[in-house]
């Protein structure tokens, strides 16, 4: 192998990666100490070899000194051992680790690793930028380039009971859909603005400076109730602090008495009590973030939830990417993948640029234009009828031209920024062809949190 990436874990993230690195082709392997767990993954058809993560000799067998990557999300210390391994005799390549605690950076940095990575902050900053609340209405996501997408409660503006259409007449900005209940749509002249609706904008940052400051409704003064956490362990604290960042308040369910902190923003108690939650003050609470590991706590309390309070916003976690829709099914409005945005942390590496993924099967990429579009305006290229993908970007001549209509031409070189699901990818692939696969990964550009 050449090129390839060699891991050093199985599980959610590592498959949620391996699916990504199938789908672009990419070679890869995994490696692991355990023969019994290696021979699960083969007959599953996932390339594995056994070895001890501590032996230079592993490393050599799976052809380290040509690999693209190494990563490993194992405990601390295991993955201080791998870096330092693989460092002796790979100084080049690419050696990507988790870091739990913060000392543990410090170690794996002078251990050689290229960069730690720490996806408890990561998805903690995920659940908290989609909570309602705070003083601004338009909430960034994340950017590609100078082109900034961000996500707007629809029920904070003045732009209710309008339609999509006159909205994308009157604002800079350009609006390229909706969340309704965890469902997206790709933004319809006539669909009207309702108040449970998350529009996805995107534009300069001085544009949606400017629609925060004339589209906010003129009752909302940004003062909420406190946001309730549902779950005191590393994520649903960490989610704490960046709401805090935010200016968010909040309050923390726990049912664990020693994670309770010296704080009276926290109630002690399980969340499947009512008495508990009301005492979190659920009852007006625009929001609830569900930070539990377990997906099926996190169904069950989904479900109560919504009976307890039919308009409340809930965002949930989940750590595998198959319960994303029972989560839906149950009343989430926002569900956040671990495994998902776990896998895209690392492609985002792999391709060293990142992948924005606005929500659980929504992600904005950027692509060279496909020789076969060149020319051809944004009607006759017909994209979205094809792909399902929408173009909310191009770029020439080192700026992003946000202000797209169907009569826009696609310029001959450049390239333009998509907005759609991993289904939309793929239909974008198979109908170009080779021709953008691996130039549309290697241009795969991510916002940052």
């Amino acid at each position: 192998m050449q090129g390839h990436v060699i891991l050093t874990f199985s599980g959610p993230v590592a498959r949620a990666f391996i699916a990504r690195l199938t789908q672009f082709n990419y070679p890869y392997a995994v490696v692991l100490a355990d023969e019994d767990a290696v021979l699960e993954l083969r007959e599953e058809g996932i390339k594995a070899i056994c070895g001890e993560l501590d032996d230079p000799d592993t490393y050599r067998k799976a052809n380290v000194e040509s690999a693209a990557m190494v990563a490993t999300t194992r405990p601390d210390i295991e993955n201080t051992t791998v870096v330092f391994t693989v460092r002796g005799i790979a100084p080049d390549v690419p050696v990507f680790a988790t870091a739990r605690e913060a000392a543990a950076a410090d170690v794996l940095k002078l251990a050689g690793v290229t960069r730690t990575l720490n996806l408890t902050q990561l998805m903690a900053n995920a659940l908290a930028r989609r909570a309602s609340g705070g003083q601004r209405i338009a909430h960034i996501v994340g950017n590609i380039d100078d082109l900034v997408i961000a996500e707007v409660d629809a029920g904070r503006t003045s732009l209710v009971g309008e339609t999509l259409g006159h909205a994308q007449a009157v604002t800079a900005v350009s609006i390229v859909g909706a969340w309704t209940r965890g469902a997206f749509e790709t933004g319809r002249e006539q669909t009207v603005i309702e108040e449970n609706m998350t529009l996805v904008m995107a534009g300069a940052p001085a544009d949606l400076k400017e629609f925060d400051a004339q589209y906010q409704n003129r009752a909302d003064n940004g003062e909420t109730h406190p946001v309730v956490i549902v779950g005191g362990g590393r994520v649903g604290r960490s989610t704490a602090r960046a709401l805090e960042y935010r200016g968010i308040d909040y309050r923390i369910v726990e049912v664990l008495p020693d994670r309770i902190l010296d704080d009276d923003r926290y109630v002690l108690g399980s969340a499947s009590e009512k008495s508990v939650l009301m005492a979190a003050g659920i009852d007006r609470a625009p929001t609830v973030i569900i930070t539990p590991r377990e997906d099926e706590t996190n169904i069950y309390l989904t479900i109560y939830l919504r009976l307890l309070r039919p308009d409340i916003q809930i965002i949930a976690r989940t750590t595998l990417e198959r319960n994303v829709a029972a989560l839906h099914r149950a009343g989430a409005d926002m569900v956040i993948s671990y495994a998902s945005m776990g896998a895209n942390v690392l492609f985002n590496l792999l391709e060293r640029s990142d992948l924005l993924m606005v929500a659980e099967g929504l992600d904005v990429f950027k692509v060279p234009i496909p020789r076969a579009l060149a020319g051809k305006t944004l009607s006759e290229a017909g994209i979205r009828q094809k792909t399902g993908c929408t173009v909310i970007g191009i770029d020439e001549y080192e700026t992003t031209r946000t202000d797209l209509r169907p009569q826009t031409p696609l310029p001959d070189k450049g390239e333009m920024v998509l907005i759609g699901s991993v289904e939309g990818e793929k239909a974008f692939l198979k109908a170009y062809g080779q021709e953008g696969a691996q130039q549309q990964v290697r241009a795969t550009a991510s916002g940052k949190s």
